[in-house]
């Protein structure tokens, strides 16, 4: 499986780069997250509830710290991450990748009552 990531080379022009990513290792990092949770799930919904507000919390801290670099520079109104740099734009993204672990924890603990 690779990723494939686009961009522009040194000399400005287009360029697409494919990276390569081992299966072994997602599925590992899977398994080893599912293995942490499931016996949370067993505990009751409502603890993973609150486990998955956790995660909803530390994303928005980052969002919110990465969306601070933007409004510092007199940009009130920005969508996406564009106008950040690149530091910024990383810790928007795990921001964002928080929140949605979060909310996926939090929809388990719903469906499971």
């Amino acid at each position: 499986m690779s990723f494939w990531v686009e961009g522009t080379d040194r000399k400005g022009r287009r360029a697409v780069w494919a990276i390569d990513v081992a299966m072994l290792p997602v599925v590992f990092v899977l398994g080893l997250i599912v293995a942490l949770c499931a016996p949370r799930l067993l505990a009751g919904p409502s603890v993973v509830a609150r486990d998955g507000a956790v995660p909803i919390l530390v994303g928005f801290a980052c969002f919110a710290t990465a969306k601070a670099s933007v409004i510092r520079r007199g940009l009130w109104t920005s969508f996406g991450s564009r106008p950040m740099a690149k530091w910024w734009k990383r810790l928007y993204r795990v921001g964002y990748a928080f929140i949605a672990l979060g909310v996926v924890l939090v929809l388990v603990a719903y469906v499971s009552a």
